[in-house]
């Protein structure tokens, strides 16, 4: 009993020191690795510092079927927050050190890159490649975010995948970055505001926002999903910071006709557009020739961005993503958006108002017969009863033209009915514009909100839904299927399986259901050419450019067609919404290939494998993957050859379809 007491000590004392070093984590440029996903046709090199397609001499570049055939230049995420402090505003847009063209790189005065880098401890650091699914070798013994597991802590010789200690795709890949490295407003002389900001109380040696951002890519090889390749991103406020104001993006250099680190110049006859409707961005060559590549194998296809998982604003009152009526067994009663809401309206004694505390807490306050200013979220509203007016997101007039009201950018609630930031645009008459104010969508889509006046709508599970609330908001959690526990794996009977209640880990529930997040979609697209005309070190720059609500056409697209070829790239967001500190937010994009493209805008291929990408989406990343391969035994005999196999294909079990969906066998001889 004794020696047994020293060792669960013990063991306690190691888990709580690795927990320990998790949360002190390492980063720098010293943990750079990079590998190359191959798990169907499409073939890219990546690195752990953020980027896709790089480092360009070490593998394929967003390449579709053929190893040279390379369409991608440079794919990298940004994150931008707001942040008041010592009666300053200003912003940080992390970046990731990208290899690209730029007025500016982001670096310190000592030549540091101030921006993601990738954290220890998430690869086998005897190997150079990054942690993937099919390469054990290249797992570390312990995957530091998993060492709080009580029943397995750190996972050792098991998988970290999205769906637990297994995958259904073909190959996955895992890596961890944050912002430690960017120190430009982290101290005084490294900024013109002459800040020293620093995120985490508790620990004055964290620098950056306090951002950990954990990646994955995934790749199916069955025929209907073998032309993409998915992107995942799971952003953490690990400061003790909150920040009302954030914007996820992404940077984009496009480069159809790249193999490796050669300059054939065909990056500078491409052209980029976009379907809104689609959330699908687009790359082609607008001649459809990559000869210049000598190295260029059969005809030139197309490149999508297809932006699928955005944020979620969960305290915003409103259902941003139209999905309220979806849950049948907990019908929505809040009401939709209608015209009256976006006027203006007079406040007057005896009226109701909302007020919203520092954690989204909504009460009911009355208008008194006297001059009031009431505070909400830490801003002061001054109403004069009988003769104030408020309003929030109506249209207005600007320059001679009809723009939505900044306002509903701000993240304050403005006119004291509980909703933050509610938008003619996006939530009743879904416009979108170009920079020259020409119409893109235009459709009237009105959605649910929150009525805190009246009391509707206040326990609506898919308004205001979130991936870590404990509850199943869309009530697709099947108890027959998805009960098998924190693992994601059936029959280890760890926590959560068997127990007839949904478990953080298992399928359609929380973080492995894409559902339960209340997204707010792409807000902005900007395009701008050359590649090199913008600065990676201007945060303030870069945060416009995320701006929402802004829809930049290239000048080279008329009629929604090119008319020329250039070297242009583009960025595109999503935002605002807060990330409070210790929330996680998400953002996943696609890249899908085509056949087509060229000066007639062909994507039809690429739209349909556009749709594929989206059921796979839908489906919360699980595509039905083919039965399990049997273990076949040849033994030789006189003139003959007896074939055995055993019956694991005919007992796999679809946990997409939920059935056992064997068919039979083919065995084929070979010559």
């Amino acid at each position: 009993m004794k020696k047994t007491l020293i060792c669960s000590t013990a063991f306690l004392i190691l888990s709580i020191t690795i927990l320990t070093n998790w949360l002190l984590a390492q980063s720098g440029r010293e943990y750079r690795r990079s590998s190359v996903m191959r798990g169907n046709l499409v073939k890219t090199v990546f690195g752990n510092w953020g980027v896709i397609g790089q480092p360009a001499e070490k593998g394929s570049r967003g390449a579709w079927i053929y190893d040279n055939d390379g369409y991608i230049g440079d794919v990298s995420p940004l994150v931008g927050a707001e942040i008041n402090i010592d009666d300053k505003t200003f912003h940080s847009v992390v970046v990731c050190p990208v290899s690209r063209p730029t007025k500016q790189h982001e670096l310190s005065p000592s030549g540091k890159y101030w921006g993601f880098e990738p954290v220890a401890g998430y690869f086998n650091e005897g190997q150079e490649g990054i942690a993937l699914y099919s390469d054990p070798a290249s797992w570390p013994a312990l995957w530091p975010d998993k060492m709080d597991d009580p029943e397995d802590p750190g996972w050792s010789g098991s998988w970290n995948g999205f769906f637990g200690k297994t995958t259904t795709a073909s190959e996955e890949c895992y890596f961890v970055m944050d912002d430690n490295n960017d120190e430009e407003f982290n101290y005084a002389q490294n900024n013109k505001w002459g800040v020293a900001f620093k995120p985490d109380s508790t620990n004055s040696a964290r620098n950056g926002l306090g951002l950990v951002v954990k990646v994955r890519g995934m790749q199916w090889s069955d025929f209907l999903a073998q032309d993409c390749i998915f992107w995942l991103y799971e952003i953490t406020n690990t400061s003790t910071t909150d920040y009302s104001k954030v914007v996820f993006g992404m940077l984009v250099g496009t480069y159809v006709g790249v193999t490796s680190t050669e300059d054939y110049h065909e990056y500078d006859d491409d052209y980029s557009f976009f379907d809104v409707g689609k959330d699908l961005t687009y790359t082609a060559d607008f001649d459809d020739d990559c000869s210049r590549n000598p190295r260029w194998v059969g005809p030139v296809g197309v490149v999508g961005y297809a932006f699928l998982e955005s944020p979620g604003n969960p305290y915003d009152g409103i259902d941003n993503d139209g999905d309220a009526d979806e849950n049948k067994l907990f019908p929505a009663t809040g009401p939709f958006f209608t015209e009256d809401d976006f006027v203006e309206r007079l406040i007057n004694a005896g009226d109701k108002v909302v007020l919203i505390d520092d954690d989204y807490n909504r009460t009911l306050a009355t208008v008194p017969a006297h001059d009031t200013t009431f505070y909400t979220r830490g801003d002061s509203i001054f109403v004069s009863p009988g003769s104030t007016t408020l309003a929030e997101g109506n249209v207005i007039l600007h320059d001679g033209k009809e723009i939505v009201n900044p306002n509903a950018y701000d993240g304050v609630d403005n006119d004291l009915d509980g909703l933050i930031d509610e938008n003619y645009y996006l939530h009743y008459h879904q416009i979108r514009k170009d920079q020259k104010g020409n119409i893109l969508i235009d459709k009237f889509n009105p959605v649910r909100h929150k009525d805190y006046i009246n009391g509707l709508g206040l326990n609506d599970l898919l308004i205001d839904e979130r991936r870590d609330d404990g509850i199943d908001n869309d009530s697709d959690w099947n108890p027959e299927f998805d009960d098998v526990g924190a693992d994601g794996l059936i029959g280890t009977n760890d926590r959560g399986e068997g127990d007839g209640v949904p478990t953080p880990g298992e399928p359609n529930f929380d973080q492995t259901d894409v559902d339960e997040s209340d997204q707010i979609g792409l807000t902005s697209f900007e395009y701008f050419t050359p590649a090199r005309e913008f600065s990676m070190a201007d945060d303030e720059d870069l945060w416009r450019r995320l701006a929402p609500g802004y829809f930049e056409v290239p000048s080279s697209i008329v009629n929604n067609k090119p008319e020329r070829g250039e070297d242009g790239d583009f960025i595109y967001g999503s935002g605002y919404f807060p990330l409070r500190a210790g929330e996680t937010q998400r953002f996943s994009l696609a890249l899908v290939y085509g056949d087509g493209g060229g000066p007639n805008v062909d994507i039809a291929d690429l739209l349909k494998n556009r749709e594929t990408v989206q059921k796979i989406y839908n489906s919360d990343y699980r595509f039905p993957p083919a039965p399990d391969k049997p273990t076949l035994t040849a033994v030789p005999g006189d003139g003959k050859v007896t074939l055995y196999w055993d019956r694991k294909a005919e007992k796999s079990f679809d946990p997409v379809l939920k059935t056992y969906d064997f068919e039979g066998y083919k065995v084929y001889r070979a010559t």
